[in-house]
């Protein structure tokens, strides 16, 4: 029973004197045999409040049956691509109002850069999804498109951009033990 972390802790892993990683144990399973026993540590970074969490659209309701004041109630019934009030949504405003959302229910994450996505898709009617798999049925129509965390910031950065806003690389192939295209 005595281990260093419980389920749920946080922890952070630091690299060169930079934050590298950071997340939350989400499982501590034990393996016995006849002679020991050992506990191993699943840790998950800010993704898996992203994978867990179920996404919510607000809808507008009649408050009661001979009212006509209207009401808010959140549902996972939802249209992508159509804001609250019935108006179309870009791309880029439909993934800032995910990540939103997951900020607002307690994910530890931070909204980063979204680029390259100011246009409009098809609008399209999901329920019970996770906010990544929403995340990933909008990105469906950019493949070139890229997520990434930054563990550097003092909450983990979730940046989206496409290929054409990313910095180019040049890597020496001389640094590699094996490579292959």
């Amino acid at each position: 029973n005595n281990v260093p972390f419980k389920c749920d802790d946080t922890i952070e892993i630091f690299k060169d004197n930079a934050r590298w990683f950071s997340g939350r144990i989400v499982q501590i399973p034990c393996q016995f045999s006849v002679n020991e026993e050992s506990k191993s540590y699943r840790v998950s970074g800010p993704n898996w409040y992203l994978e867990h969490l179920i996404f919510q659209q607000s809808w507008q309701y009649f408050k009661g049956a001979n009212d006509e004041e209207m009401i808010s109630i959140p549902r996972s019934l939802c249209q992508l691509g159509q804001s609250e009030d019935g108006k179309a949504m870009d791309a880029k405003n439909c993934l800032t109002n995910i990540i939103q959302y997951c900020i607002q229910h307690g994910a530890p994450l931070q909204l980063g850069k979204i680029e390259g996505f100011d246009f409009f898709f098809p609008c399209e009617t999901i329920k019970d999804c996770s906010c990544m798999e929403v995340i990933q049925k909008l990105l469906r129509w950019t493949p070139d498109a890229v997520c990434w965390f930054d563990y550097t910031t003092v909450k983990p950065t979730f940046n989206i951009s496409r290929q054409a806003f990313l910095e180019s690389m040049s890597l020496s192939l001389q640094r590699l033990s094996q490579f292959s295209l």
